[in-house]
């Protein structure tokens, strides 16, 4: 892989870390306003939290597999495909029913983003120590920034008018192009 292509594989799988550490850490920040919202106590809006990580933390453990039959690429461009079209379903959610049914497949799709990414990274850099570390580090470092973007973002949700938080803005996460990486 050339350097251009492996510098865009790189800033592409640091940006799809980012979102969906970003989703990750928005969720807890925003069960006030779901309460509000949809009118229930806090342990009931806290479901959407549960309802998202307990299939990410299952599903993280089934990509793996699956990346290595099917090639981590097309797992990675599918994990982010359905992760942007479910979060994009949870904005229009009409209650905690629903958020809850919508939220684990969100959560079930971005749970290959960053252990498959990290696969591809090590396949793609293995040979080059240096390269392979400073591909790592640049993408769990925006996996990081996400999170706490994610937490910064509540400050700002009054700009979103939607009572499930901040699902469009991830929404249009595109899927993404891996630079031509053929794993």
């Amino acid at each position: 892989m050339d350097k251009e292509s492996a510098r865009r594989m790189v800033l592409v799988l640091g940006l799809m870390a980012f979102w969906c550490n970003g989703d990750n850490y928005v969720a807890a920040p925003l069960i006030v306003e779901v309460t509000r919202d949809f009118h229930i106590g806090t342990s009931t809006a806290a479901l959407m939290v549960t309802a998202c990580m307990l299939p990410f933390g299952l599903f993280t453990l089934i990509f793996r597999p699956l990346a290595d039959r099917y090639g981590k690429a097309r797992v990675i461009n599918l994990a982010a495909f359905g992760s942007a079209i479910f979060c994009g379903l949870g904005a229009l959610a009409t209650g905690i029913v629903s958020l809850s049914l919508i939220r684990p497949v969100s959560g079930a799709f971005a749970a290959a983003i960053l252990p498959v990414t990290m696969s591809l990274i090590g396949d793609s850099f293995g040979r080059e120590p240096k390269a392979l570390q400073n591909a790592l580090g640049q993408v769990l470092g925006l996996a990081f920034l996400g999170g706490a973007a994610g937490k910064g973002l509540k400050a700002g949700e009054k700009v979103i008018i939607n009572p499930a938080g901040i699902e469009p803005g991830k929404a249009v996460k595109p899927v993404i192009n891996t630079g031509g990486a053929k794993k």
